[in-house]
């Protein structure tokens, strides 16, 4: 996963040199948390290649153990000290956490691949098709 998270990475970079009107610190953000969800959908055995779902990622899947584990980072760091600053963020941050949450949502880019919304902003496409 890190070697899929890290080719990704070094796409949307080169797509932003390309593309410079993107949001890059959000389009970033989405290739890094996309597939956040995985390291609990799945049980990593210590040997072997065979990697079954766990019980989260059958009653949930990737997605939205991603969506989750974003929502409750956001969370704590607005409940943390320093979070006077998030407030002041302009766009403000609720919309770029509902933005980041739109990329791991649709990253599957169709409802019949998994994602429960179609991608809906420019970020959103790049992040489908890289």
């Amino acid at each position: 996963m890190v070697e899929h998270v890290g080719q990704m990475m070094r796409s949307a970079k080169a797509l932003l040199t390309v593309y410079p009107d993107l949001n890059s610190d959000l389009l970033l953000a989405g290739v890094l948390f996309h597939d956040c969800g995985k390291l609990w959908e799945n049980n990593y055995p210590e040997t072997g290649f065979a990697q079954t779902l766990s019980l989260h990622g059958e009653m949930m899947g990737h997605i939205p153990l991603g969506i989750e584990l974003v929502n409750k980072i956001w969370r704590d760091l607005l409940d943390s000290e320093t979070s006077d600053g998030w407030l002041t963020l302009d766009p403000p941050s609720e919309h770029v956490r509902l933005h980041l949450l739109h990329l791991i949502a649709s990253h599957h880019g169709e409802l019949a691949f998994g994602s429960p919304t179609l991608p809906r902003s420019p970020e959103a496409f790049v992040l489908h098709y890289i």
